[in-house]
């Protein structure tokens, strides 16, 4: 019989989930644990491995609730690949304004930016150190003002995108949603991010995950 080869009346499997593979000879992979998936590995001796899923998961980082005229969240990791940014239930304590929403370092200049509500054009431009509208006259009630940001690639000395959606009660009258892109030419990376409003937060948490 050559080494390679194997009696087919007798295989190297043996427990229920082997997986029958190939070093130099036939070779037995035992079972993996629960839940995990086959993954190939060019250093086993099979090239392969049981490994679990990889979910992209995401870390936090920050949170906190709205209060004062505005919140720094400042030296931000740049161990991830993107950060999302939670708003929720933003509200200012006297006469409806807008918040607004800044990156750091100051020198980082958005390049393209078109802000828009309900199709008008809000904001299509932004000089270096100054923020971006995420949220267009907010009242001076709870009605469950969101919104929610995303900084892709933000650690990287490429141009790094962003976008805000927000759905807010404009005015405090009329429900309305809200939309930023914009995209970040600094080569530096992001270390912090500050939401600002023009007189005072009365309420709203904040909460800012890494994305792996």
């Amino acid at each position: 019989m050559a080494v390679n080869s194997f009696n087919a009346q007798n295989p190297p499997v043996t427990t229920k989930g082997d997986v029958f593979t190939f070093s130099t000879i036939p070779t037995r992979l035992a079972v993996g644990t629960n839940n995990h998936v086959l993954t190939a590995d060019s250093t086993t001796a099979t090239g392969l491995k049981w490994a679990a899923v990889a979910t992209g998961g995401m870390t936090l980082l920050a949170s906190g609730s709205f209060s004062g005229s505005s919140v720094a969240i400042t030296s931000i990791s740049g161990s991830y690949k993107n950060l999302t940014l939670y708003m929720r239930n933003y509200y200012r304590n006297t006469s409806a304004g807008d918040v607004v929403l800044e990156i750091s370092p100051s020198s980082n200049i958005v390049g393209t930016l078109q802000s828009n509500r309900y199709g008008t054009s809000l904001q299509t431009s932004i000089t270096s150190g100054s923020g971006f509208i995420v949220g267009y006259q907010i009242p001076t009630t709870n009605t469950n003002n969101s919104s929610v940001a995303q900084f892709y690639d933000y650690a990287a000395s490429t141009s790094k995108k962003i976008t805000v959606q927000s759905f807010v009660k404009y005015n405090d009258t009329t429900n309305e949603g809200y939309f930023v892109q914009a995209a970040n030419t600094n080569a530096s990376a992001m270390t912090s991010i500050t939401i600002s409003t023009g007189t005072t937060f009365a309420g709203g948490t904040y909460e800012l995950y890494g994305v792996s």
